[in-house]
């Protein structure tokens, strides 16, 4: 418990440094790490959270904080490009796209009016003037530290800015090992449940496979649709795609494989937030087909939030418990 908690804190610092002073170049090169690092955190937790049920609520604010923040982590250092402060800024930030222009004329010029080593010498000039100057515009940005608001985000505070008798249900496509035998991550379905009335009991749930799972959503949406479908992994790459069966047998197969696990640990909630990821994202879970002529939607209200932590965005006083 220590040692995750420890790695969840020293994270949420490499992610504040992150977004203090970082360039683009240096950005590509850490996110893939961040959320390396964010796949082991949560294997962790999942394979223990049955002996320390704490362990479950530091997983599901990791999955509120990281979800997605790549997005935020771009448009923090773009928001300052693209509305420059002060005429300082500005004149940094034309210099930046200059030098931007300078870089895509003399790739593709190639070295053919100079030698191959001075051609690697210029452009090499070029991206260190580039990644200074985008380091140098980060000073104008706002003091408040990403890594720092990042980490009052919390399942209680989500919880407080949902409806009463309501749940959010993260999804997330992870490559995960569980165990030191597992030499090759398998790419793998996680679903994060919290509940608005009972915050502190949040539960992550190991789906299974994600290509058997994306594949399921491909042949739900085929029969659906009566259109050729296929998991995104493999669009473009297969020519003859098996037949799809009857959209009542294969919804009812997804449902069981992505949504009755969930549904266990709603404790009734009929209001879902749900945040899809991968093919899932894809999916509209209110279709999938229940018993009967019944489905998801004669069930339960879904509402879709690109990820858990947006519910704060539109929060309002929630009376008294």
């Amino acid at each position: 418990m220590r040692l995750i908690t420890e790695a969840v804190q020293a994270d949420e610092m490499a992610i504040g440094r992150f977004g203090a002073v970082s360039s683009e170049l240096q950005r590509r090169r850490f996110l893939p790490n961040m959320r390396a690092r964010m796949t082991a955190i949560l294997a962790a937790i999942i394979s223990r959270q049955t002996v320390a049920t704490e362990l479950a609520i530091v997983g599901m604010n990791v999955i509120l904080r990281r979800k997605k923040v790549e997005g935020e982590l771009w448009s923090r250092f773009r928001g300052v490009t693209n509305h420059p402060a002060d005429d300082a800024a500005s004149q940094m930030y034309a210099e930046l796209l200059l030098t931007r222009r300078r870089i895509a004329e003399k790739i593709l010029s190639g070295a053919a009016d100079e030698g191959s080593s001075a051609f690697q010498r210029h452009l090499l000039n070029l991206r260190i003037k580039e990644q200074r100057l985008e380091m140098e515009l980060t000073e104008f940005m706002p003091a408040a530290d990403l890594g720092a608001r990042l980490s009052l985000i919390e399942g209680r505070a989500v919880a407080d800015a949902m409806p009463r008798g309501s749940a959010l249900v993260e999804f997330l496509r992870l490559p995960l090992t569980f165990t030191d035998d597992d030499t090759v991550p398998e790419n793998r379905y996680l679903g994060a449940v919290l509940l608005a009335d009972k915050p502190e009991l949040p539960l992550l749930i190991d789906l299974g496979s994600a290509e058997a799972i994306d594949s399921l959503v491909a042949e739900t949406r085929s029969a659906l649709t009566g259109d050729v479908d296929l998991p995104s992994s493999l669009q473009g790459k297969v020519e003859h795609p098996k037949l799809a069966r009857p959209f009542l047998e294969a919804g009812r197969q997804l449902r069981n494989k992505v949504f009755d696990p969930v549904c266990e640990a709603l404790a009734g909630a009929r209001i879902v937030y749900l945040s899809p990821d991968g093919d899932l994202a894809r999916l509209p879970f209110a279709i999938l087909p229940t018993s009967g002529d019944q489905y998801l939607i004669d069930s339960y209200e879904f509402r879709y939030v690109g990820a858990g932590r947006d519910l704060l965005r539109f929060r309002s006083p929630r009376p008294a418990r």
